[in-house]
């Protein structure tokens, strides 16, 4: 897979194009992707898949309103990647890109920079200046530039169609398991492992600390099952997003995760944590060792569900 930040850097020749804000990077989505590569088997093999995006979202053009985000650029990579999508393109987001009319992307950017054979979009997508570029337009422009056109209808979930918006408003919510239906795949964190205040090593319960990116939206403060990745093998794991208020104040947010089963130094690496249960919130004890209890009975809960890992 390649990274594009400008259209210049294409290199291939004729693609298979979606197009998307890919925030979530959700079932919806998956739809697009999986639309691409059924069209890519019926095609030539040296035509490539294209993934056309922005590197950040529209609504965060303006201070006044910045919108969260449900995965970084790093966690989006990761998906990509699964998706084996041949080069996704990341558009530098700027004002005057937005204010350009929608013939003029189709031209200079689909056409002429990425050699457009085949475009893939879902049923409402719009683009270009006032979002006046729709799929009317664009298969007004395939007659007369050659590419064909596929639209997708959206995918729905609980009565409502799934979208980034929706994801984020779940996520507020703390409805994991809503959340983890509409992406398709456990929701996860993508970090650095950093050196905590070596607490829980103190206690019998080693754990890695990660910090939560300001901008990530995340579930209210809690314990919950999950999975970690280290080199390509999945531990199942015990996590408490928040701030520790047991052992201090002024703790930064933060995901602490214990490991079952495993030993050895991981700071300085990155992990995956994949979000798999909520257990419970996350509360102040009274004393270590009320802690210590809650904590042994959580790993017992978070080891004994085969349905996670």
């Amino acid at each position: 897979m390649k990274i594009l930040e400008d259209v210049s850097g294409y290199d291939g020749g004729k693609s298979i194009i979606t197009l998307g804000k890919f925030d979530g990077l959700h079932r919806g989505h998956s739809k697009l992707f999986q639309a691409m590569h059924n069209k890519k088997q019926m095609c030539a093999s040296s035509i490539h898949t294209v993934a056309v995006t922005f590197d950040r979202a529209p609504g965060n053009l303006l201070l006044e309103n910045r919108q969260e985000y449900i995965f970084s650029k790093e966690e989006k990579y990761l998906i990509y990647e699964k998706e084996k999508t041949d080069y996704v393109l990341e558009i530098p987001l700027t004002k005057e890109f937005l204010s350009q009319e929608p013939e003029d992307f189709v031209k200079n950017y689909l056409v002429k920079g990425l050699h457009a054979a085949h475009i893939i979009v879902g049923s409402d997508f719009r683009f270009g200046k006032d979002r006046g570029g729709d799929v009317k337009l664009l298969q007004r422009m395939g007659a007369e530039f050659g590419f064909s056109l596929q639209v997708e209808e959206k995918v729905e979930y609980d009565g409502r169609e799934v979208s980034s918006t929706f994801i984020r408003e779940e996520i507020r919510r703390g409805n994991l398991n809503h959340v983890n239906e509409m992406l398709g795949y456990p929701y996860f964190l993508l970090g650095e492992v950093i050196h905590g205040n070596a607490f829980g090593r103190t206690i019998g319960v080693p754990t890695i600390n990660m910090l939560i990116p300001q901008g990530k939206v995340m579930f209210p403060n809690g314990v919950f099952a999950t999975g970690v990745m280290i080199e390509d093998k999945l531990y199942r794991g015990m996590t408490n997003v928040g701030v520790k208020p047991s052992v201090g104040k002024g703790n930064p947010l933060s995901a602490e995760t214990f490991i079952l089963n495993f030993s050895g130094d991981l700071y300085g690496k990155i992990c995956k944590v994949e979000f798999y249960e909520f257990l419970r919130k996350e509360k102040k004890f009274n004393s270590i060792e009320e802690l210590k209890e809650q904590i042994a009975k959580d790993v017992q809960t978070a080891s004994g569900e085969d349905k996670w890992c």
